[in-house]
């Protein structure tokens, strides 16, 4: 991300022939990022205080808020290819990579949402089975 940002490689950056998008990337990239990067001191934090349980669920959290990026792939190349006929033009390019990062987004972070959930059911019910 560090590179990112002091190398100016915004994906908006690559269409720069095209017109400006009315807003841009950064603030959700450095807001992801910081999600990122403050999951992961906090898995950490909860780790050493040896709550172990906490520390799962934000390892989970950190997880999926790193993985939308290979969601993303995936949409791009199954979902966006079969739904624009090639030669696919620059602006829908562009408009389909943000898309397909947001939507990337919200799929990653719901499953690993989801998969604490279940975690957490299972927890509770080997705690009741245990009385």
């Amino acid at each position: 991300i560090f590179i990112i940002l002091r190398r100016d490689l915004y994906f908006e950056k690559f269409f720069d022939d095209l017109p400006p998008l009315p807003m841009s990337s950064e603030p959700l990239i450095l807001a992801t990022t910081v999600y990122f990067l403050g999951s992961a001191l906090n898995a950490l934090r909860l780790a050493k205080e040896r709550k172990f349980w906490k520390h799962q669920v934000w390892v989970i959290r950190h997880i999926a808020s790193g993985l939308w990026v290979a969601v993303q792939r995936v949409l791009l190349i199954l979902v966006f290819s079969a739904i624009h006929p090639q030669p696919v033009p620059r602006h829908v390019q562009r408009m389909s990579f943000a898309q397909s990062g947001c939507l990337a987004m919200l799929i990653s972070f719901m499953c690993g949402e989801y998969a604490i959930l279940t975690l957490k059911t299972k927890e509770e019910m080997s705690t009741k089975q245990k009385l």
